[in-house]
């Protein structure tokens, strides 16, 4: 499953290709691929292009973000898919620089690309039909890749989790840059339910996902990373202890799934799903 996000950079154009080619996030800049222009001069090409076509727009680039399902696609697969991506959306006529980044349990893949075309220096206009067009690429190449894509229930549960209220601009921010351990928790809570007979065998499995348990008027989890315990109740009401039992006992009964295009069967809900950072 790949989950897309497009914007517009209007200052900063190298810092921005500079931060996607980060060497700790690229396992040492082996993922980075380039289209008609150099890794490390791809900001001033892409102005040197600009400038050929007196081009007077003020957006420099444009930024496309494609974050993969965690565990779901290996580190040369995921590259693969977005130059597939690039050569689809962009026809060959954009310079572009691909960067995969796989310092996250979801691997994401970032593409810079110019905001004029080689060939007659024509502006890309991003807007909703051109994103719907990303969109639908990005899923067909998922089916090609055999992996699975987004049914509407589960865009919906998405888009539900991107309305969440936050006690904060810290756990919002994080949450955002992928980073939060409640999206990390509720992702890993989905699952365990989808996996469980019982609720023993829900903490079971929980603590086969690396989590030390702490059993109380509140049930909390803590991941090897984190230094200290995050109750559930805090994730949503979906996720109080009594909730979660509930829910294991009725989990043939829960809406939304992903469609796993291998072999068609239903499998956990994906609630971590962030902009790739």
């Amino acid at each position: 499953m790949a989950i897309t996000n497009i914007h517009p950079i209007k200052t900063t154009l190298k810092v921005a290709i500079d931060y996607i080619c980060n060497a700790d996030k690229t396992a040492d800049e082996i993922y980075i691929s380039t289209y008609l222009c150099s890794r490390e001069n791809a900001y001033k090409e892409f102005e040197l292009t600009k400038k050929q076509y007196d081009s007077k727009t003020k957006v420099l680039a444009h930024h496309l973000i494609q974050s993969f399902a965690p565990n779901e696609v290996s580190f040369e697969e995921a590259h693969q898919v977005g130059k597939e991506l690039c050569d689809r959306i962009l026809e060959g006529k954009y310079e572009y620089v691909l960067a995969t980044h796989t310092d996250k349990d979801h691997i994401h893949n970032h593409i810079i690309f110019n905001s004029i075309d080689v060939e007659e220096g024509k502006v890309y206009h991003s807007y909703y039909g051109s994103y719907m067009r990303i969109r639908n690429q990005s899923d067909k190449l998922c089916k090609e890749h055999q992996l699975s894509v987004i049914d509407l229930e589960t865009q919906k549960e998405i888009n539900e989790i991107k309305r969440r209220k936050f006690v904060g601009w810290y756990d919002w921010d994080e949450d955002r840059k992928g980073n939060s351990y409640k999206s990390r928790l509720q992702f890993d809570i989905d699952r365990a339910i989808k996996k469980s007979i019982n609720w023993e065998d829900f903490l079971n499995i929980m603590g086969g996902f690396g989590y030390e348990i702490k059993q109380g008027k509140h049930i909390a989890f803590k991941s090897e990373k984190q230094q200290r315990f995050t109750r559930a109740k805090t994730i949503g009401a979906n996720y109080t202890e009594d909730s979660i039992k509930d829910r294991i006992q009725n989990k043939d009964k829960e809406v939304g799934s992903t469609i796993d295009v291998n072999n068609n069967k239903r499998l956990s809900r994906v609630k971590a799903m962030k902009t790739g950072q």
